[in-house]
């Protein structure tokens, strides 16, 4: 390992006396003799800091005193695909095939020259060509699997990401790219099975139990996902992923008292992120532990001022303690980083809906549709804030364009059903509180306790009976 890292720290120095030589050479404005090895090394220290500018000047030099190298060339025709310049690489490419007809090196660069032109079945044509003189298969059969997933063909990702991986076992970011496919394709059992069967290969691979992990929890398995995170642990126990994960799964699982454990757990390992703190105080919300919640969004803003989720969860704090004003201020804040975003806007209506301010309530409950909230309860609250402004007719319209983005939604159908009721079209209210009734009979207790004029109203109380 030692000497591993002297080569690399030798390299190094190598490649930098070489940059100091090249650019005291610019400097002075001389000419310095440097073989085809050192002006590759040059241009690919170039593209590494994305200085287009320097890489062109070197290949400008390295062709006038190697005008053929099919070396420098490539590299020339790797600058026009960095440049966007598609044509002029392309024709290039060609040239140095017919040139060099078994370099991998130029198939490579063909491939990414079509996948970056969104061309991934000829992308993948080029890359099985450099598979037949590739020094690093991986490398081709990766770039293969990922024009698959271009293409949305994650069954062929799939196979190509386990070929790579038969050849490079130890190359775990193949393990969650095949995780990954697998999800996407809705056959994560067959990622189970997969993953399981490389366990019992390699036993001691962290990554292939963290990624079991994941795709049981997947398929809200946390039972097994939880085990699986522990055997991972038990190989690293600092292994902050897992950790991380871990924490995630009991939370989704409700089990909140152990997800702040764990969250707090990978505090132990490594510097906390503001969104660890930001769920360690989710955690304690749902556990409607309050000052300990609002110590934690505290904490998270304290890292990140501008993190609008924690403002969030404290507004959602003061909300469940009737305390509006300070929701408010909050939600002011969130809104500051994050101005277009619907929960926010609606969370804002809520809360000055709360505070008896009806007319500015509306504006923000627009706001929330506006921002295309995916909330029906944002059409059904507007619609009691047009009702409490006496705007009826806008409050009915407002519930027919909810209907219209919620179909099946209940809670509207009831509603739209109570105003024609309330407001002079019993025929209407009548054909909707059917349809409401057959979809969720349990709701029109809700419906009945909107508004008491319901409750006596002998038409509803016949419906409901005759469907009980």
């Amino acid at each position: 390992m030692e000497e591993e890292f002297n080569t690399f720290e030798k390299n190094d120095e190598m490649t930098n006396s070489l940059i100091r030589r090249f650019e005291s050479m610019l400097k002075a404005n001389q000419q310095h003799f440097f073989d085809v090895d050192d002006f590759v090394n040059i241009i690919d220290y170039y593209f590494s800091t994305s200085d287009k500018h320097k890489a062109s000047i070197a290949i400008r030099y390295a062709l006038k005193l190697y005008p053929n190298n099919s070396d420098i060339m490539l590299k020339k025709a790797q600058l026009f695909i960095l440049k966007d310049k598609n044509k002029a690489a392309l024709h290039l490419l060609s040239q140095l095939e017919m040139i060099a007809p078994y370099n991998s090196e130029v198939f490579m660069a063909k491939g990414a020259l079509y996948s970056q032109m969104n061309k991934f079945e000829q992308a993948i044509t080029e890359y099985h060509k450099a598979l037949n003189d590739s020094i690093d298969s991986v490398e081709v059969l990766t770039n293969i699997a990922y024009e698959y997933e271009n293409m949305g063909k994650f069954d062929d990702a799939i196979r190509y990401f386990q070929k790579a991986l038969a050849q490079d076992p130890s190359d775990f970011g193949l393990l969650y790219e095949i995780s990954f496919c697998y999800e996407l394709t809705e056959n994560q059992q067959q990622g189970i099975d997969f993953l399981i069967n490389y366990i019992n290969k390699n036993p001691y691979s962290k990554e292939a139990w963290y990624n079991l992990g994941m795709t049981y929890a997947s398929i809200n398995n946390y039972k097994k996902s939880i085990d699986a995170y522990e055997y991972a642990l038990a190989i690293d126990e600092s292994f902050v992923a897992v950790i991380l994960s871990k924490a995630s799964t009991y939370a989704k699982n409700d089990e909140h008292k152990l997800a702040i454990e764990a969250y707090l757990e990978s505090i132990e390992h490594e510097s906390p992120d503001p969104s660890t703190y930001y769920l360690i105080g989710e955690s304690y919300f749902e556990l409607e532990e309050y000052e300990n919640g609002s110590i934690y969004y505290h904490k998270c803003i304290e890292l990140d001022e501008k993190y609008s989720d924690a403002f969030v969860g404290l507004a959602l704090i003061d909300i469940e303690k009737e305390n509006y004003s300070s929701a408010l201020i909050q939600l002011n804040k969130a809104l500051e980083f994050d101005p277009i975003n619907p929960e926010i806007w609606a969370l804002h209506g809520f809360a000055q809906k709360g505070l008896s301010m009806p007319e500015i309530a509306k504006l923000s409950y627009l706001n929330a549709i506006k921002y295309e909230s995916d909330d029906p309860e944002v059409w059904t609250e507007l619609s009691e804030v047009y009702e409490q402004i006496e705007e009826y007719e806008e409050g009915l319209s407002i519930l027919e364009k909810g209907i219209l983005k919620f179909p099946e939604n209940t809670n509207i159908i009831y509603q739209l059903s109570a105003f024609h009721f309330l407001y002079g079209k019993e025929d209407k209210g009548i054909l909707l509180l059917e349809d409401a009734l057959k979809a969720d009979f349990g709701k029109h207790k809700d419906f009945l306790d909107y508004n008491n004029n319901l409750k006596i109203n002998p038409v509803i109380i016949d419906i409901i009976m005759n469907f009980k």
